[in-house]
């Protein structure tokens, strides 16, 4: 009988990225617009709170490309551009949260863009980089039809609407 893969081999084994593809327009509004989203039947599915902390190396190379490595309540997840884009207002991203599928996404990035990256873990990768944001967030949810409503408030004084919709994938490459 076979024991179980150490971290360390599923880290460096990934062959798959497998996450989710959000296809999500994002709007800056006023809080009256909180009134207008429910006006259309929305519906408050979810209210949370967490804490993201997103992380890039010195030179940037991850958020320049539309990379956002963060740690939302202490777990990794990468969200990053599928390259479809409708407008500048829309965007297509895969966002993938286990560690192998990470680590797979930033080395086919940073091998397309021939930058320098180490052949190394996960938690190799990780250390190499630093803190470039930290944020809470206030999010409630909304469901209408087939679509969520995202309304965040940023401890900062930020605040957006999301609409997005979300779709499971598994994909060979990038």
């Amino acid at each position: 009988m076979q024991s179980a893969p150490s971290l360390r081999q599923k880290e460096n084994s990934a062959e798959h990225i497998s996450g989710n593809i959000e296809v999500e327009r994002k709007f800056i509004v006023s809080a009256a617009s909180l009134c207008e989203i429910e006006r259309h039947g929305a519906i408050l599915s979810k209210e949370s709170r967490f804490l993201d902390v997103y992380w890039d190396n010195n030179n940037y190379d991850l958020t320049t490309n539309d990379y956002w490595l963060r740690q939302r309540d202490g777990i990794w997840q990468l969200k990053y551009s599928s390259g479809a884009r409708k407008s500048t207002a829309c965007a297509q991203y895969k966002e993938v949260c286990d560690q192998a599928s990470i680590l797979t996404a930033v080395r086919q990035l940073f091998n397309s863009k021939r930058l320098q990256m180490s052949s190394g873990s996960f938690t190799e990768f990780v250390e190499s980089l630093a803190k470039v944001a930290t944020f809470k967030t206030h999010r409630r949810s909304f469901t209408l039809g087939s679509l969520t409503v995202d309304v965040d408030d940023a401890d900062f004084g930020y605040q957006v609407r999301l609409i997005l919709r979300s779709e499971a994938f598994k994909s060979d490459s990038f």
